[in-house]
């Protein structure tokens, strides 16, 4: 038999400690954001979502992981981590909800110093965390 040499590359542990946002619509395309320590920029990151496969991208300067749910039913799904494509490590859990369905806005006009309550009238919205945006301004 004859020696075989080839690198070894030990990949640290994947550390999650942070993650941006916790839920998003059904339809998918919410851009999730992982900080984690231990991921090198091998070109094999990924995430699952719910053990679906989702490829990720890494930001080599604020070290975070970056990946876009995809389509799933309503409900809570494990969301995991990878550094090279085969050992994943547990994140956080990602809520799926209803995609928001906007019927109308009350009154429909106002001042333009603004100032006017506005009442969002739909569905599928979640009970926290819901912000309206008029321009620039958010509230």
């Amino acid at each position: 038999f004859g020696e075989i040499t080839a690198p070894l590359t030990v990949l640290p542990r994947t550390a999650p400690y942070s993650m941006s946002p916790r839920h998003g619509p059904s339809v998918g395309g919410t851009v999730v954001s992982i900080q984690a320590t231990g991921l090198l920029n091998s070109g094999n990151g990924m995430c699952r979502f719910d053990l679906v496969p989702v490829i990720a991208t890494l930001d080599p300067d604020s070290r975070a992981v970056k990946c876009v749910a995809p389509p799933h039913a309503t409900g809570v799904v494990s969301i995991e981590v990878s550094g090279d494509g085969m050992h994943f490590t547990n994140v956080a859990s990602f809520e799926y909800a209803d995609t928001p369905v906007l019927e109308r806005l009350v009154p429909s006009f106002g001042a333009v110093v603004g100032g006017t309550a506005v009442q969002v009238v739909g569905s599928g919205f979640a009970e926290t965390g819901v912000l309206c945006r008029f321009g620039t301004q958010v509230t």
